[in-house]
């Protein structure tokens, strides 16, 4: 997954090099690497199975992280911050068994 989103994000965003550094052009850049990483969302490919409903991605292109003197070298720079999903390498199963075994009824 990294080498994809490095890969993707680099020749999607190439074509920023020799812009001017605007507030739209930052704008644009960070609208559409988060539709590009909603969609990734969307299709099951990167998610947090232990907060489902929140966003596993963020784009960061602003003043905070793009200081003035960086800008005035030439620079601009996008945080972008992803959580995978992971890969099940090891499947634990606790079980318990026996006369004695306490069982408390749940729906899931």
């Amino acid at each position: 997954m990294t080498n994809y989103l490095a890969l993707t994000l680099t020749n999607a965003f190439g074509c920023v090099i020799g812009e001017n550094q605007t507030t739209d052009l930052r704008n644009d850049v960070r609208s559409a690497m988060q539709s590009f990483l909603a969609n990734l969302w969307r299709l099951g490919m990167i998610d947090d199975v232990n907060n489902p409903t929140a966003a596993p991605f963020s784009v960061q292109i602003d003043a905070n992280n793009n200081p003035s003197q960086t800008v005035a070298n030439g620079y601009m720079q996008a945080n972008v911050a992803v959580k995978y999903l992971s890969v099940v390498f090891y499947f634990v199963i606790s079980l318990q068994g026996g006369q004695t075994v306490s069982i408390q009824s749940s729906m899931q």
